[in-house]
């Protein structure tokens, strides 16, 4: 497998990088169990300068990018949520940070494509020593990976930020 797989997607509005980096080694040099699968970071990049809101269609179109990559690798991906930028939040998910509504925005992407059920998501958030959520997101395949995910997320729920 590469250490490092990036894929341009222009949707119409937007253009975006998605960048797929191996990330397991760095994991387990953590002293984090992985559960014997590669893991692999999954990195959305905005490459406009200005903010737009995205459509259906360009979340379908960055769903089938990561659908494909996942369908090609025998992998968990995981996506640590960024606090970066300003993101457009309706008045009803206003009370949650940058961090958690893109999480959650992950996840309701994950859940509207994912018609055949063949991911399951699995949300992880640590709480650092400023009592401060980090949202990280782990997708796998749903038979496949359920087991190596379940590791890989108790090792990360025990771990202590600083």
């Amino acid at each position: 497998m590469h250490l490092q797989t990036d894929v341009q997607v222009y949707t119409g509005y937007r253009e975006y990088r998605i960048s797929f980096t191996d990330i397991a080694t760095k994991l387990i040099d953590q002293g984090l169990e992985i559960g014997g699968v590669s893991v692999y970071d999954v990195t959305l990049i905005s490459l406009d300068e200005y903010d737009v809101t995205n459509s259906y269609s360009d979340l379908r179109k960055i769903f089938a990018v990561i659908h494909n990559f996942m369908e090609a690798n025998n992998v968990i991906l995981y996506c640590y949520c960024d606090t970066k930028g300003n993101v457009f939040k309706s008045k009803t998910h206003q009370h949650m940070s940058h961090q958690e509504f893109r999480c959650n925005l992950f996840q309701v992407i994950f859940e509207k494509f994912n018609v055949a059920k063949l991911y399951d998501f699995k949300t992880v958030i640590l709480i650092d020593a400023e009592q401060i959520s980090h949202y990280i997101a782990l997708i796998s395949e749903s038979t496949k990976h359920d087991q190596a995910r379940d590791v890989l997320t108790q090792s990360l729920e025990g771990i202590q930020i600083k």
